[in-house]
């Protein structure tokens, strides 16, 4: 019994020896530098404890001997040689192959400090280990592929960051080249102003947080390969090496490049091409599907090389510095070495954001697919008017903002968001026709800056935002055609003079106008009246408004078009199509047969000469002729619709409220039966008159360009030379 207690109390004091000995601090003799023990066993550690009042040069051995056992340095700890108070004795530091890491504050106020050398085999250097060291002139590396990749805890933990140059092996390092390394670490450079180049690996696929900060002295970097730098993931701007760039070089496999050709990479990541103005061409494959946060920030290329619009158009921009053509003043896209000026999209869905920001077009088509066009997608082009299909359901932010060429936009029927900024800074912007069929909310500052004289508001719209109309000086008449006031904004009409525009609402709905919340910021608000125009059962009617201008912006379904020219060398009646139609003037309806429109008024409308004469008084009978003109009627004919010319002998009553075409007589227009109307549905149309010019009179028959046939095609009018009938050939 008493042996077992005996041996029980030896393992006890054995122990608590060993517990003793981790954390045990001692002053090395040789060095008279202090230690703590960090471990023991199998390998025995110790740090550098802490030495603030140390003086001279510190040389750290890689081994240091305390109560006969030998320990391996590996570490130096936190404050061993730097405090909150400035430390003005310790002058230098070399540090062992053994020490793998350096403590937090390791250096703090080191001011004494001129130089210290870091071995290949440091890993970590914590928090502020060289903050503030001021005097600090030299930072010798050993190897600087083991370099970039230790483990900077902030930037004051890189001696550097004070030295502001680095040296290898005694020499200072301008021209880094680095071989064989998956990555640069964060701060591996931090204001080292002494490097000019460096040389980065295929190899390195991420480069850390600040890692080239403050090196304004970079500007030349020399690469492998393209697609594989344009994969590197750098995790800020500071990351890049070209931050600070402002001239400079880009070299590939030692040749100076001003292009770059992209070839199969997939994405492009952010910050990849930061600061290459040097560049005056880059190619985009089109396996591209991304492109990073400021991946062209501060690129001017002349030439985008793409392979097809639709495909660009999908490519995901996370911001306007991701798209190349960012801030170039001449730069274009180009398909085939072609310059885009005019872009035509054929069947993409989306068109995405800042897919075609600031890439000088001059116009753009965009189809049917399209539902979406996303935020600042077409901002700062030349565009000059926009035609937006009915598919589309949403305008992003900005889509269309700072186009100062753009004068017209037709936006299609079931658009229901039209993002904040959506046509800010149009300034020539003077005509929107808005088609919405769909609830629809306008966004903040959406028509702000532009140079609107009057603006209609779809009664689906049911909600709009913040200085939607600011800064619009010329703006006079709102016609707002919903049946009760919309929700909005406090500010909806900030930057917009009240006093000075006139606010158009429907019939009966001004009272409700004039005690709604901001609304009744108007002082001036009028009703207006409309009219009811049914069409015949084929779609096509003549009419005229005796008493009201009449506004067809806004209504679906029926298009209102004036004569505009007739050549008479040619013989060719030009349509052209209105919107806004004055009391009085004779038009021609186009649109389902038998349907009846609710067409409403507005206060002011003009339009250019017109030949069609509307009839306001009384009926107006016509004879062929009247003076100088031959008089034409709409009619059908053996199933076509045209404006015929009145008989010879005979009258045609043309009653109120309709219209017909006087043409001044000439040896052209004497042989014209009439002008084919069927088919019309461009906006301007040339319509070529039936002329006579072979065979009048004899038995035959000719195609619509008055050329003699025997032959005749199906799908084809043709006109019989005797009878002078038509015929349709089925």
């Amino acid at each position: 019994m008493r042996k077992l207690q005996l041996l029980m109390l030896v393992l006890a004091v054995s122990t608590a020896t060993i517990r003793a000995q981790v954390g045990t601090t001692f002053t090395d003799e040789e060095s008279n530098l202090k230690f703590k023990i960090t471990a023991v066993g199998e390998e025995n550690t110790v740090e550098v404890g802490v030495n603030s009042n140390y003086s001279g040069d510190v040389i750290i051995p890689k081994e240091v001997i305390y109560n006969g056992s030998k320990y391996t340095v590996t570490r130096i700890g936190e404050k061993a040689f730097g405090s909150y108070t400035e430390n003005r004795v310790t002058t230098s530091v070399s540090i062992p192959e053994t020490v793998t890491s350096i403590g937090a504050n390791s250096f703090l106020n080191c001011k004494a400090l001129t130089s210290v050398s870091i071995s290949k085999y440091v890993r970590y250097i914590e928090t502020d280990a060289f903050a503030y060291c001021s005097n600090m002139t030299e930072v010798n590396v050993e190897d600087m592929d083991a370099w970039v990749q230790i483990d900077f805890a902030n930037g004051r933990a890189n001696p550097v960051y004070n030295s502001e140059k680095i040296y290898s092996n005694g020499q200072l390092v301008t021209d880094v080249v680095l071989t064989d390394v998956p990555e640069i670490g964060s701060y591996a450079f931090y204001y080292c102003t002494s490097i000019k180049s460096i040389s980065v690996p295929s190899t390195v696929k991420e480069i850390g947080k600040q890692a080239f900060y403050g090196c304004t002295g970079l500007s030349n970097l020399y690469i492998e390969d393209f697609d594989s730098w344009a994969q590197i993931e750098f995790e800020d701007e500071e990351s890049h090496p070209f931050v600070y760039r402002t001239n400079g070089k880009i070299y590939c496999k030692g040749n100076v490049i001003d292009e770059i050709k992209l070839s199969s990479t997939t994405v492009v990541n952010q910050y990849a091409f930061y600061n290459f103005n040097c560049i005056n061409s880059f190619t985009i494959p089109k396996s591209v599907h991304k492109i990073g946060s400021k991946a062209f920030y501060g690129c001017d290329p002349e030439r985008v090389n793409i392979s097809d619009l639709d495909s660009w158009s999908q490519i995901e921009f996370e911001d306007k510095y991701s798209q190349p053509l960012n801030r170039t003043f001449w730069g274009h896209l180009c398909i085939n070495g072609n310059e885009v000026w005019n872009a035509v999209l054929k069947s993409t869905q989306k068109i995405n954001d800042y897919a075609f920001y600031h890439c000088n077009l001059s116009e753009i088509t965009i189809p049917n697919s399209v539902e979406q066009i996303g935020k600042l997608a077409l901002a700062e082009n030349n565009l000059g008017s926009v035609i937006i299909p009915d598919n589309v359901i949403s305008i992003g932010s900005g889509a269309f903002s700072s186009n100062k060429s753009l004068n017209s936009i037709k936006i299609g029927k079931f658009v229901s968001d039209i993002g904040n900024s959506a046509f800010y800074y149009c300034i020539r912007l003077a005509e929107v026709q808005n088609n919405a069929t769909v609830p629809q909310t306008i966004g903040d500052h959406a028509f702000a800056r532009t140079a609107l004289k009057s603006i209609s508001i779809p009664k689906t719209v049911t909600a709009l935002g913040s200085f939607v109309f600011e800064d619009c000086s010329g703006l006079t008449d709102i016609y707002d055609y919903a049946n009760k006031p919309q929700s909005i904004k406090v500010d909806c009409f900030g930057g917009l003079s009240c006093y000075d525009v006139t606010l158009h609402v429907s019939e009966g709905c001004k009272t409700a106008y004039e005690t709604s919340n901001y609304w009744n910021n108007f002082t001036i608000v009028e009703e207006f009246l409309g009219a009811d125009v049914t069409l015949s059962s084929v779609g096509y009617t003549t009419y005229c408004c005796p008493d009201g201008n009449l506004d067809f912006t806004n209504v679906d379904g029926v298009k209102a078009y004036i004569a505009s020219d007739y050549d008479l060398e040619t013989g060719t009646l030009t349509i052209t199509r209105v919107k806004n139609v004055p009391a009085g003037s004779g038009v021609l309806l186009i649109g389902e047969g038998g349907e009846s429109y609710d067409v409403p008024a507005t206060e002011k409308a003009h339009i250019q000469a017109n030949l069609f004469v509307g009839v306001t008084d009384a009926d107006k009978v016509l004879e062929q002729t009247e003076g100088d003109y031959t008089n034409y009627y709409l009619s059908i004919v053996d199933g076509i619709v045209g404006f015929y010319k009145v008989a010879e002998g005979h009258t045609i009553t043309i009653g109120v409220g309709k219209a017909y075409l006087p043409i001044k007589t000439s040896s052209s227009a004497a042989q014209s039966n009439g002008f084919i109307i069927e088919g019309v549905s461009d906006e301007v149309t040339k319509i070529n008159q039936i002329v006579l010019k072979d065979g009048d009179g004899v038995e035959g028959y000719i195609d619509l360009n008055g050329v003699r046939t025997n032959k005749l095609q199906s799908g084809k009018i043709y006109i019989n030379t005797k009878t002078r009938n038509k015929l349709f050939v089925k």
